[in-house]
């Protein structure tokens, strides 16, 4: 179930919204076909975007203005330790609503209140260390969660619309 909080000084207001989780339970009933469809295709798409999600790791190294690691009296790098990952990297889920026009949407996002803010650095690694592929300054929720989505759309509804068809007849 969705859940808004609205916060106003000393005033605070919850609301439940189980519609847009109703809509997509109904079409779930009616076409569990389709939605095999979306959530396969949302699911391949998560599993890449976790492959390449940045994680804070432990300790960082310092880097001078130019962007060169600085180097300690004792002639080793100097490093900086960072406070832990808040764990975005398990923060996706798949979700729907209907926007004013009355269309569906069925998405996956990472509800991680930071994730739109975390953009690629020049020692940007993945979970456990691993190196990350990605254009240096890009935002990642963009690059790994909006775009893939735009990508795969035409071909989840031309499969969505072939099962409705063969609903028809």
């Amino acid at each position: 179930m969705s859940k808004y909080q609205v916060k106003s000084g000393n005033v605070q207001a919850k609301i439940n919204s189980s519609f847009d989780d109703g809509i997509y339970n109904l079409i779930r009933k009616c076409l569990p076909d389709g939605v095999k469809v979306f959530e396969a295709n949302l699911r391949e798409i998560e599993k890449e975007a976790k492959n390449n999600w940045l994680v804070r790791q432990p300790t960082k190294p310092v880097r001078d203005d130019e962007g060169n690691i600085k180097i300690s009296k004792n002639g080793k790098p100097r490093i900086r330790k960072q406070s832990p990952s808040k764990g975005s990297i398990d923060k996706f889920r798949i979700n729907s609503r209907i926007v004013q026009s009355g269309e569906i949407e069925i998405y996956l996002e990472n509800y991680s209140p930071y994730a739109f803010a975390i953009k690629t650095g020049i020692d940007s690694k993945g979970r456990n260390g691993k190196e990350v592929y990605l254009v240096l300054g890009k935002r990642i929720a963009k690059e790994l969660l909006y775009t893939p989505q735009m990508k795969q759309s035409r071909k989840v509804i031309r499969q969505y619309t072939k099962i409705i068809m063969k609903l028809q007849k």
